[in-house]
């Protein structure tokens, strides 16, 4: 193996197939030499080539430039936000946006999520009640998502909140409610409702719990 050529192609940050396709041997043996040569050891992330105006996740990309001995990038989030990255934590997806972003994006996916101790106590309230429960916590969420999040009959925005308490579910504004009350928790039989209505609804059918609603619309604009 030539040791300079070798040298010249592993510092131009080819990849070892790359390498080992101009040298006609295998990937194996350029990792060998490599190793047998003692040339500084690189990671998987080193070949990766970033130009100012890459767009990475919510970053563009300005300019680069090195700091004690490390290269960072002075990056443009979306929402208008500059600051220095390192380029290890932009190549690792460590950074993927300013912190302010982070945190929107965060309490999205939480407020989307109905949260484990949400539909433990609802299995379990319905399991002390007697009430059949067939449900598992991804069918109830696809159910919310399929309904974008929307009370079935009023309309209203429902969802979770984080709460600073553990296990806290009350400011939550998203109540499972089941069409028919003589019948279990199982598919065919829940809507997601704002949790007021389910209070008012509690066993009433639904054509019921309609027909009156419609009578006090009536009567109060009457």
């Amino acid at each position: 193996m030539d040791e300079k050529l070798l040298k010249k192609l592993f510092d131009a940050k080819l990849p070892y197939d790359k390498i080992a396709e101009k040298l006609q041997t295998t990937k194996a043996l350029v990792a060998y030499y490599v190793k047998k040569f003692n040339f500084t050891p690189r990671n998987k992330y080193s070949t990766i080539v970033r130009r100012a105006g890459d767009v990475i996740d919510d970053w563009t990309l300005l300019e680069s430039f090195i700091q004690n001995h490390k290269t960072y990038w002075t990056c443009r989030c979306k929402c208008g936000v500059v600051k220095n990255v390192n380029v290890s934590s932009l190549n690792r997806g460590r950074s993927k946006s300013c912190r302010g972003c982070a945190v929107i994006g965060r309490k999205k996916l939480d407020k989307n999520m109905v949260p484990n101790a949400y539909f433990i106590k609802l299995r379990f309230g319905a399991l002390r009640r007697g009430i059949k429960f067939s449900l598992s916590k991804t069918e109830i969420t696809q159910l919310l998502e399929l309904q974008n999040f929307k009370c079935i009959l009023t309309g209203l925005s429902i969802g979770f909140k984080e709460s600073r308490r553990k296990n806290d579910t009350s400011s939550t504004t998203a109540s499972l409610d089941r069409i028919d009350s003589d019948k279990g928790y199982e598919s065919g039989n829940i809507q997601w409702v704002h949790k007021d209505i389910n209070k008012m609804k509690q066993t009433f059918s639904q054509e019921y719990f309609i027909e009156l609603c419609q009578k006090v619309v009536n009567f109060k604009s009457g």
